[in-house]
């Protein structure tokens, strides 16, 4: 049975510094709810630091950030959902990072400029070797 791996996708927004943290945590949470209607397995707020061992708490929210966890079939509704969100509520590129078992993509999304290439070809690709079990 062939088991495909998750790729995990990390989205950081990128604003004016002016516009402050409760901007900031404002369209984070909105992605993420935009984001949680897609057939993903998880979106949610990375914590920052260490949390020490038997601490109920789990860090401090990373300012900006989400973690994506979906299947390869998700990642251009995905894609297309960070690019019109993008357009909508930043006006400015998301930086992205797409891992997908060892390999890793790093770029900027804009939402005035079509797909990078690189991750043109991944999204395409339909599995990457080795996922399979």
């Amino acid at each position: 049975m062939k088991v495909q791996q998750p790729i995990t996708v990390w989205v950081k927004l990128s604003i004016d510094k002016d516009a402050g943290a409760e901007k900031m945590d404002e369209l984070t949470r909105r992605l993420n709810e935009e984001i949680a209607r897609l057939n993903v397995d998880a979106v949610e707020f990375p914590r920052a630091g260490s949390v020490p061992r038997g601490t109920k708490g789990s860090g401090r929210q990373r300012p900006g950030q989400l973690r994506v966890t979906l299947g390869r079939e998700t990642l251009n509704a995905l894609v297309g959902l960070l690019k019109s969100w993008s357009a909508r509520n930043l006006q400015a590129p998301l930086r992205l990072q797409v891992k997908d078992g060892t390999d890793k993509l790093e770029f900027n999304l804009d939402p005035a400029s079509a797909l990078p290439e690189e991750l043109r070809r991944f999204i395409e690709q339909p599995t990457r070797p080795g996922t399979s079990l």
